[in-house]
């Protein structure tokens, strides 16, 4: 028996001589007894597979493993050995699954008749068939011409028997309706599509892929090079003759390249974008919100919430896709940006329009509380040598707290912090007067900040009415206006980027004898990044800015998460 074409002397290939084939096939005499009985196309197909699983198992893994060494995955190997091979990591895994379950019967491909009119064997179990007990026997005449023509006879016959299930009936006239397609002479006509070389390099790697409708296109038009008509390309892939028709005319209008699937009108690209807003905006909520008692969303209850919502049926493919290339994931739950804050939408429109419309005269803070930071030896990322790890306690004793309140200017990018003792609202009244003090020469301030208790209370409520009176009396000193995030929008409040880079460069891996010491390297860095943007002038956030890449009426849904 001989190798099939598709092994050839590639690097990464299996490679076997026909000196090598002799040895191999001695070693496994069973499997080549057992496919000597094949029909030669079910042989070659089956010694094919046969021989990429045992290449892949006795060879490219060993190898891979030994030039790789700790950082093989047999996964990677798996698809690195299938791109070399030109095959589908699909199509490989299922012949791994079946060899594992039936050995080399579960390899073997499901085509035509064995030698001696035995089926062949199948990877499915059959399953009995069930015969009713109620048959209608009618004398039908057949054109000769148009043979298919009864179908519509049968049809009528169908719809008017009353025992049958309406969901069976509207199977059968699908059906009926299908196979009467096919009585038009075009459909039976033999074709001979001219295909050069590069398009029919091009339909292979279609027909390889795992994608339902490259593969139909493409099989279907490399059938029609062959010279088979469109209602046999009908019955192989299981596709209406209309639909083959349609995309024969596609493919001479356009070429290969209809077969991609595309957005073709505007109209489908609004519905794709509005559905996608749609979804996002649902995931934005818990399940509860829409009456459904889970704490987790699944496909199948944002599909129900959808159709609650929107009165819309959301196919799961689409929903899937959307989900995708929201680029959400179901790993962690911190990657899914959820409110219950009623007001959400109207918040996050006012902060981007005030962020985005302050006067030259005017500044806006990002505002909140740092800590509190125990003063204990800390772990983290570090450089060590291999073989070492740095270990430290797992309950160290703390010695004392260090936590601030800060305020992030956010065109200028400077940092304003007091250490405090605790984080009430006398604190905050702290910074607000510090702030009013320090940018005495602007006519306004705007502050946002979360919605903790301290920051509702009405000792601040009446602290900034106070202000803002005094300033409109004396014509000195800048008002005062809060801005509030929603609740859980964190993403929003640029300082949160800036804590994080302060803890990775001086709260990971050290280890501080007193809190004096702490603070003192807490007050260096945030000294030295005031320094660094005075002299490297650049606004606070990344995209908050950006009002086509940050657009409000697509944050309900929480799109963007890096400011």
């Amino acid at each position: 028996m001989g190798i099939h074409p598709e092994f050839e002397s590639t690097p990464g290939k299996v490679v076997i001589d026909n000196e090598k084939q002799k040895i191999f096939w001695s070693e496994y005499w069973f499997i080549y007894d057992r496919l000597k009985k094949l029909s030669d196309y079910n042989k070659a197909l089956a010694a094919k597979r046969f021989l990429l699983i045992k290449g892949f198992e006795e060879y490219f893994v060993k190898k891979e493993a030994e030039i790789l060494g700790s950082t093989f995955r047999r996964k990677k190997a798996m698809g690195k050995y299938c791109d070399l091979n030109n095959i589908a990591l699909g199509s490989f895994y299922r012949w791994l699954r079946f060899y594992k379950q039936k050995g080399i019967d579960g390899i073997i491909p499901c085509y035509g008749r064995q030698l001696g009119g035995k089926d062949v064997i199948s990877n499915r179990k059959k399953r009995p068939k069930k015969r009713s007990n109620k048959f209608i026997t009618i004398e039908i005449e057949i054109d000769h011409k148009s043979p298919l023509s009864f179908l519509k006879r049968v049809k009528e016959i169908v719809r008017s028997r009353v025992e049958m299930q309406p969901e069976q009936q509207r199977s059968y006239i699908k059906l009926l309706d299908t196979s009467q397609g096919f009585s038009k002479r075009k459909y039976h006509t033999p074709l001979n599509l001219s295909l050069n070389e590069k398009e029919i390099g091009q339909l292979k790697k279609y027909r390889k892929r795992m994608h339902r409708n490259h593969h139909a296109k493409a099989t279907a038009l490399l059938m029609f090079s062959r010279g088979y008509s469109i209602c046999e390309a009908a019955l192989e892939i299981n596709r209406s003759c209309n639909t083959i028709y349609r995309w024969l005319r596609l493919y001479r209008e356009k070429g290969i390249s209809f077969i991609e699937t595309r957005m073709t009108s505007d109209r489908k690209e609004l519905m794709w974008k509005e559905r996608t807003t749609r979804v996002i905006d649902i995931l934005h909520a818990p399940p509860n919100a829409y009456d459904i008692n889970r704490t987790s969303w699944t496909y199948d209850t944002i599909a129900q919430a959808y159709y609650k919502v929107y009165k819309d049926h959301l196919p799961k493919g689409a929903l899937k896709r959307i989900i995708k290339e929201a680029k959400y994931t179901w790993q962690h739950a911190r990657k899914v940006l959820t409110s219950n804050d009623p007001d959400y939408k109207k918040k996050i429109a006012k902060i981007l329009s005030t962020l985005r419309n302050v006067n030259k005269d005017e500044a806006f803070f990002f505002v909140d509380e740092l800590g509190p930071y125990k003063v204990k030896a800390y772990g983290g990322k570090s450089l060590t040598p291999k073989g070492l790890t740095k270990i430290i306690p797992k309950h160290p004793q703390a010695k004392e707290e260090v936590q601030a309140i800060a305020a992030l200017e956010a065109f200028t990018n400077q940092m304003t912090w007091e250490f405090t003792e605790n984080k009430n609202s006398e604190t905050i009244v702290m910074m607000l007067d510090k702030l009013w003090r320090k940018y005495a020469g602007k006519t306004k301030l705007y502050i946002t900040w979360d919605g903790i208790s301290s920051h509702r209370s009405t000792h601040i409520q009446e602290w900034v009415n106070d202000i803002n009176s005094k300033t409109a009396k004396t014509g000195s000193g800048p008002a005062i206006e809060i801005v509030p995030l929603p609740s859980s929008a964190q993403f929003l409040n640029v300082i949160e980027s800036v804590f994080g880079g302060m803890k990775k460069a001086v709260i990971q891996n050290s280890d501080y004898a007193s809190k004096n010491e702490m603070q003192a390297a807490m007050d260096r860095h945030f000294a030295e990044r005031n320094l660094f943007y005075e002299k490297n002038p650049k606004r606070a956030g990344n995209k908050i800015w950006d009002e086509q890449a940050f657009a409000i009426e697509e944050l309900p849904g929480g799109l963007f998460k890096k400011m």
